[in-house]
Order: structure tokens, then C-alpha cells, then sequence
């Protein structure tokens, strides 16, 4: 699994592409690897910051096994919908539940349910 995934915004979906998170996290496409008498080349382009939103996986699985990310949109419990968010107020993931093996992931908030 990742630690990230990017939604696209001009394309209106998750993107395909491969992308690299710098240090400093400024996000790149990487847009070619070459092997070259083998030396590991890697080319990066800058992503356009407007574009691109990336959501950071919380390292935990629904009741189906599916790895949740930042924004997806939980199902179960007491709550019909809870939308997948970081508080900054206690520096944590946000499920509004308790028991996530009650919950499976159902879309997103950037894709219908």
C-alpha cells in the first residue's frame, strides 16, 4: 500500500500517475525511469499544487480489508456516513466512531457513493 493517493481535479478521478512527495512535501509526477549501464535515472515534474489533492492513507482497513484514506466516506455503526478527516485540534484520524470493523469504505468525497 501506498501512504498516498492524488485526486486529479481538472480529470475529476484519481489519478493514474506515479507521484513522488519531497521532503518538504512538494508533490512531482515522476514522468520517466531510465536504467542506463546501470545507473537508476529518475525524471521528476513539478505537479500543479491546484490540480492535485492528496489524500494520506491512516494505515488501518475497513471491515473489508480496503485501506482507508483521507476523505473516504465510512458507512456503519450508529453513524449512516462519516466523511475520513485528520483533527488538528488532537492530532488524529477523525472516524467519528469507535469500531472500524463495523465500518466499510463506500467512495469518497470527491466520487459519488
Amino acid at each position: 500500500m501506498q501512504g498516498f493517493r492524488v485526486f486529479d481535479k481538472k480529470e475529476g478521478k484519481y489519478s493514474n500517475e506515479e507521484f513522488y512527495i519531497d521532503k518538504d512535501g512538494e508533490l512531482f509526477i515522476v514522468s520517466s525511469t531510465d536504467l542506463n549501464n546501470c545507473d537508476f535515472m529518475l525524471q521528476l515534474d513539478e505537479a500543479d499544487p491546484e490540480r492535485y489533492i492528496v489524500e494520506r492513507s491512516t494505515g488501518l482497513k475497513d471491515k473489508n480489508g480496503v485501506d482507508i484514506f483521507e476523505n473516504d466516506v465510512l458507512k456503519g455503526g450508529i453513524y449512516l456516513e462519516y466523511d475520513v478527516r485528520w483533527d488538528y485540534d488532537i492530532n488524529a484520524w477523525n472516524f467519528g466512531c469507535a469500531n472500524l470493523s463495523e465500518f466499510e469504505v463506500i467512495g469518497t468525497k470527491h466520487t459519488e457513493k
